[in-house]
């Protein structure tokens, strides 16, 4: 009669259910290890834990197959294990079969394994496996059958895989291995359907500060990474590198193949990447066109932004932009400098170009500052920390020709102006920008001024009324004034709303009325203008305005995705919906259809960065601005 050889799959059920043993002792180490494989996964919380820890004969324990006195076979799927397995599982050295299926074990696979040399079956799918998976596993020279897919293993895929002699299937598949290790499995195993292994989890993404670069391993050479940019899609192909240098800000990811583990795709999660400051002296020379808001970038690096201003003499054409970063504090005539200062250089009308500039420092160099004011014993007052202004921020600006050294000295000319610019400190970027607007160029350096204005402030205020705001100062020592121009801004950029002529006494009191402000933050200043045209600037104010009869509304504010805007309208209509960030630059546009009466309009913001914004629009014939929070 010819031999019948049962399937795999059969002889697996029929010892799934225990086969019966004659004998009533069962082996020692199998007993012990068998108990320790129950205590370390929780056993009392098994779904089922038939006759387990009982005299009952352990045939009859459930999931165990006992052949003479010894355990041949461990059957658990969807018996809620949980915890970790034990290094004793390494003594059950008759076991042929070990399932472990839809459980929930944690940590990683004990090297014992290697000690079970009968082992012809083992398959562990738990979720929470992880770690690198034992070399000792190269050890189980009877196994036909591994599968190991959906856990979480990681590290280097052990070349001791590869000279398994009886293997037929290998499934690694849905766990976060690189391609350490899978080019010599591939190579080892060239049935396609022996070896699987694709797809793999996500893999982290790292950001050193200046480059991107994602854990791919492999033989770097046969490496190939694609880089995508959110909105962009593909903006690079590197070939032997796993590293990669972005241009500008963003939200990137890689995915990454290898010329011999073809069938794997390693994707890597995604990362955002924000501007940084420079951290050593560079000059780039740009092209500034009429209007058009600009920033000056090397790479992720910002140095500036200039937005060109004026009618007559608007910053324009080929401009010298550098920055630089001294090793200490500068001092120039016992005047101590922030370390970081630039020079701005236009080649035409150098001395009459108008911009609004805005600089950027980090806190650290604020805290330079600080320290050598206070070490030096100097009466001056300090630079802001923690993130809030506290008004002591001065921009000394040096006129003349720059003679391409650092120190305010190397400027032909004696002429400087002191401004007061505006302060924000960036929380998402974390950096202090500082903007303030300019009527010829050359070198800028940040201190605390001891200048003294042609005037003494005494007071200056700005308090709400009705609908309008209404600023008030009161002078003395009034002397050589030509007149008070009062600026507003509601985000970075200021302009002139008025002016005042200076009375004829030395100490008066002055008052303006803002007729149209905005809705949210308001920002005042006075340039102050001698006879001689020297300008300064007094500290900046601010107030939040809040109209009573907007023509728009906005909800939820903050606002994390959906923003519904409320418009109430004179008249059917087209109107402009725009949104502007702090800085005064249009992030979002929409134009939209309005009915006499009530309307709601919402659109998503999800993809805005947090922080600050101003909803801006035209409805009955008045400009309407709110603002907003973005969580």
């Amino acid at each position: 009669m010819k031999a019948i050889i049962l399937p795999f799959v059969v002889l697996f059920v029929f010892l799934s259910h225990g086969l019966k043993s004659s004998a009533q002792a069962i082996n020692t180490q199998d007993s012990l290890a068998l108990l320790k494989l129950y205590d370390s996964t929780n056993g009392n919380s098994w779904t089922n834990h038939t006759n387990w820890k009982t005299t009952a004969p352990v045939s009859t324990w459930f999931g165990i197959g006992v052949t003479g006195n010894r355990v041949i076979s461990i059957t658990m799927m969807g018996n809620h294990l949980t915890g970790g397995i034990p290094v004793e599982i390494g003594n059950l050295s008759a076991l042929t079969t070990l399932i472990l299926i839809d459980n929930e074990l944690m940590g990683g696979l004990p090297a014992t394994i290697g000690n079970l040399s009968a082992l012809i079956h083992l398959q562990i799918i738990a979720r929470y496996l992880s770690g690198p998976l034992p070399t000792e596993l190269g050890k189980l020279t009877n196994l036909t059958f591994l599968d190991l897919f959906s856990n979480q293993f990681s590290g280097k895929v052990p070349v001791s895989l590869t000279t398994l002699p009886n293997i037929q299937t290998i499934d690694l598949s849905y766990n976060s291995f690189t391609f350490d290790g899978m080019e010599e499995m591939v190579l080892a195993y060239k049935n396609p359907g022996l070896f699987v292994y694709t797809p793999q989890n996500i893999i982290p993404i790292y950001n050193s500060g200046t480059k991107l670069s994602v854990p791919i391993g492999g033989t770097l050479a046969r490496d190939t990474v694609r880089w995508y940019k959110s909105g962009s899609g593909l903006v690079a192909t590197v070939v032997g590198d796993d590293s990669f240098t972005p241009s500008s800000a963003g939200v990137y990811h890689a995915e990454a193949t290898n010329s011999i583990a073809t069938e794997l795709t390693l994707v890597s999660d995604s990362i955002a990447v924000g501007a940084i400051l420079c951290d050593t002296t560079t000059t780039v020379v740009t092209n500034i066109t009429d209007t058009i808001k600009k920033d000056i970038t090397v790479g992720l690096a910002k140095l500036f932004t200039i937005a060109p201003t004026g009618v007559t003499h608007p910053l324009t054409g080929s401009t010298s932009c550098q920055v630089t970063v001294d090793t200490a504090v500068t001092v120039f005539n016992q005047q101590p400098y922030v370390e970081r200062h630039f020079d701005i250089t236009p080649a035409v009308n150098a001395a009459t170009a108008e911009a609004t500039v805005t600089l950027y420092f980090a806190q650290s160099e604020f805290d330079d500052y600080n320290t050598y004011v206070m070490s030096h014993h100097l009466i001056l007052p300090l630079l802001p920390v923690n993130g809030v202004d506290n008004g002591n921020v001065r921009i000394t600006q040096f006129h003349g020709e720059y003679t391409g050294s650092s120190s305010p000295g190397n400027y032909l000319s004696n002429n400087t102006v002191v401004i007061t610019p505006l302060v924000v400190w960036d929380a998402i970027n974390q950096w202090w920008a500082i903007t303030f607007p300019v009527k010829g160029f050359s070198g800028f350096y940040v201190n605390t001024a001891n200048v003294v204005l042609p005037v003494q402030l005494t007071h200056f205020a700005a308090v709400p009324a009705g609908k309008k705001v209404m600023l008030q100062w009161t002078t003395s020592g009034e002397k050589n004034i030509r007149e008070f121009v009062v600026q507003h801004s509601v985000n970075t950029t200021f302009s002139a709303i008025g002016n005042l002529q200076p009375q004829t006494a030395a100490s008066n009191s002055y008052q303006f009325t803002d007729e149209q402000p905005a809705t949210g933050n308001n920002y005042y200043r006075l340039k102050i203008i001698d006879d001689n045209g020297a300008v300064t600037y007094s500290e900046t104010i601010n107030i939040i305005f809040k109209e009573t009869t907007s023509a728009i509304k906005i909800y939820p504010n903050p606002v994390a995705s959906v923003l519904t805007v409320q418009v109430t309208s004179a008249k059917a209509q087209n109107i402009e919906l725009v949104i502007n960030d702090v800085s005064g630059k249009a992030v979002y546009k929409k134009t939209t259809s309005v009915n006499a009466g009530d309307n709601q309009k919402s659109f998503n913001v999800a993809t805005l960065s947090t922080g600050t914004y101003f909803l801006i629009t035209t409805v009955n014939g008045k400009q309407q601005k709110v603002q907003f929070i973005k969580e």
